[in-house]
């Protein structure tokens, strides 16, 4: 899980800096809420680099927007990242309200029911 991540939103694409099939992991999942003020200030400080690289979504916080760009599939050809909506519950950049979520228990939930003897 990924949440209030402060890099850009087009670093898990095939263009960006960490492409999410060289990651390492099977499933990635970025929880982002649109009150995140890290908007502001992030997208004033990458957007030289953003503009120089020809990378128009690299100036959005992924804590703010989610995940933008094409992103990579596995070697079966099926969806590595997800992107969960998080704005009605989580009102700043802090990972203390993902926590707090109903979206993210729900998320942390299903990671693990597999897990067997796993108490409530």
């Amino acid at each position: 899980f990924l949440l209030a991540a402060g890099v850009g939103a087009d670093e898990m694409s095939v263009n960006g800096a960490f492409p999410a099939n060289r990651v390492g992991a099977k499933r990635i999942t970025v929880c982002y809420s649109a009150k995140d003020p890290i908007k502001v200030g992030f997208g004033f400080a990458e957007l030289i680099p953003g503009v120089w690289n020809l990378r128009p979504h690299s100036i959005l916080a992924m804590a703010a927007v989610g995940l933008r760009g094409k992103t990579p599939t596995n070697e079966n050809g099926e969806k590595i990242c997800y992107a969960v909506n998080c704005t009605s519950e989580v009102p700043h950049h802090s990972v203390h309200f993902y926590f707090k979520s109903q979206a993210f228990s729900n998320l942390l939930k299903s990671s693990v029911s597999h897990v067997k003897n796993l108490q409530a």
